[in-house]
């Protein structure tokens, strides 16, 4: 799915550079920004998607190999809310940005969540995503957990 290049320029590492782990999980999985490497593949479908950092020490420097796998495609099959009491399921998901039929997206459910949390209905601290995928058909059902305010 990536080109070397685009993961080499999302890495932000460099040969040469002091290593920090703390600066390349950052760069792996699930920087605030959503512009970290594990981003870049669920944004794409691949909800199953990981990578494993192999260091090799060799005379004070530290090799890293980035083992990734992708898994399958995920899509999108139904889109549920609980937690609602008073306030319309419906009015919830029309600010869901995920649609049934599309791929999965992180970021499609991050902006979401920050929506629900803005309607002023919800604690946006209980704003919670659950995808449930089906591993038989690579599709997610996504459940939204509210909790009125």
């Amino acid at each position: 799915f990536c080109k070397f290049s685009m993961l080499s320029d999302q890495l932000q590492v460099k040969a040469g550079d002091q290593y920090d782990e703390k600066v390349l999980n950052a760069a792996l999985h699930f920087n605030r920004e959503s512009t970290d490497i594990a981003s870049l593949y669920m944004d794409q479908g691949h909800l199953l998607f990981s990578v494993d950092v192999v260091k090799t020490v060799n005379d004070g420097t530290i090799d890293l190999t980035l083992k990734l796998f992708e898994g399958p495609v995920f899509t999108v099959s139904e889109i549920l809310v609980s937690g609602n009491t008073s306030y319309p399921a419906k009015k919830v998901l029309k600010k869901i940005e995920c649609k049934s039929g599309e791929a999965f997206s992180r970021s499609k459910l991050n902006r979401s969540v920050e929506k629900i949390g803005s309607l002023g209905a919800f604690d946006p601290e209980q704003v919670v995503v659950d995808p449930k995928p089906n591993l038989e058909t690579n599709e997610v059902d996504i459940l939204f957990e509210v909790k009125e305010i």
